[in-house]
């Protein structure tokens, strides 16, 4: 009788554990920032970029491709620098600094992502944009907080390999 409570116990105790993980994931990838699509042309072909971020607000590319291909997104790895064009809507940012503050929503480690880049005018139906690299210090959600002259703009959540 006291075999067949402890397997009773251990059972309930692992269906505890796993759902507990189960949930883990799932709410790390709903806390992650949403892609969209905007089109482009390359070389006279319809294409698109996909960008990671807030629709009509802000976003940095994370894959490219013709509209009639399968367009891998290039992941976020930890300690690897890596080229990212941000593209912005809504206000005229031209010439106006941007600094990225990210956040490992998992360790609360805080980092200087991006740090007084100079944002550009329109691109690619964008108002604004800005090619910058960002490297970060190691692998987790990380929110990242987007600030134009001082003043927080918007953010992005990441997930890190």
């Amino acid at each position: 009788m006291l075999n067949k409570a402890k397997y009773s116990l251990f059972t309930l105790l692992m269906i505890m554990v796993l759902s507990a993980c189960t949930s883990n994931e799932s709410m790390e990838n709903n806390l992650v920032s949403p892609t969209f699509t905007i089109p482009v042309m390359f070389d006279g072909e319809e294409g698109q970029n996909i960008l990671r971020g807030e629709q009509g607000k802000l976003g940095f590319l994370i894959g490219s491709g013709l509209e009639k291909e399968e367009v891998e997104l290039l992941p976020l790895v930890a300690n690897e620098p890596n080229k990212y064009m941000w593209h912005f809507w809504g206000q005229d940012l031209n010439g106006k600094s941007l600094r990225v503050i990210g956040t490992n929503i998992e360790t609360n480690e805080e980092a200087v992502i991006i740090d007084n880049y100079n944002i550009a005018g329109a691109l690619n139906g964008a108002d604004a944009h800005v090619p910058s690299s960002m490297v970060f210090p190691n692998s987790g959600i990380w929110e990242l907080d987007v600030y134009v002259e001082k003043e927080l703009f918007g953010n992005v959540v990441v997930e890190v390999q």
